[in-house]
């Protein structure tokens, strides 16, 4: 089935949209799930797929030996932008994870997709800050990485992914929005 097919099915029918069904599409699919740091991204997805995944914090922690460490926080990014060149290369459907922050890169990456004929997907995580650092404090008492992340990233993050959402949800660049609620 396109992908096309798919959301007008979702859509017109209610017919409940599955990130881990997209990998059964015919045409290649770019997601790009955005949102601040603590938002919820990866819990959303939950990994529920067998689509590749980008996801810029797991190369921070390979680069860390396993350990989230910001000083490596330069160097993922350029990597994580080259794994998501080379997957668009390779035309195959995947997902990119990160904050989104910075608009021209978001709008960059968009480009290239369309360009090699993908369909685009902006999925994009609305958590309030406040709650975001809530979070982030629970996933570091259940050993999970975030434990020296200073709160104003998660004010500063929430404010770029928020003005990448804002200003790319009616843009042709989009395919298809999905703004998802965090809030509790």
């Amino acid at each position: 089935m396109k992908f096309n097919e798919y959301m007008n099915r979702v859509l017109n029918e209610g017919v409940s949209i599955s990130i881990g069904q997209l990998n059964t599409l015919e045409d290649p699919v770019y997601v790009l799930i955005a949102g601040g740091v603590g938002a919820g991204k990866s819990y959303v997805l939950s990994k529920n797929t067998k689509l590749p995944i980008i996801d810029i914090d797991d190369v921070t922690m390979e680069l860390g030996g396993g350990e989230y460490s910001a000083k490596n926080t330069s160097k993922a990014m350029a990597i994580t932008k080259k794994k998501v060149l080379d997957m668009l290369d390779s035309g195959e459907s995947f997902i990119h994870m990160g904050t989104s922050a910075n608009l021209n890169a978001t709008i960059n990456k968009l480009k290239v997709a369309k360009d090699k004929g993908f369909t685009t997907v902006l999925l994009f995580i609305d958590t309030p800050p406040e709650q975001a650092i809530e979070n982030n404090k629970e996933r570091v008492t259940k050993g999970g990485r975030g434990d020296t992340i200073p709160d104003h990233k998660f004010q500063r993050t929430y404010d770029g992914a928020k003005n990448t959402f804002d200003n790319l949800k009616n843009d042709d660049l989009v395919d298809y929005v999905i703004h998802y609620d965090n809030r509790r």
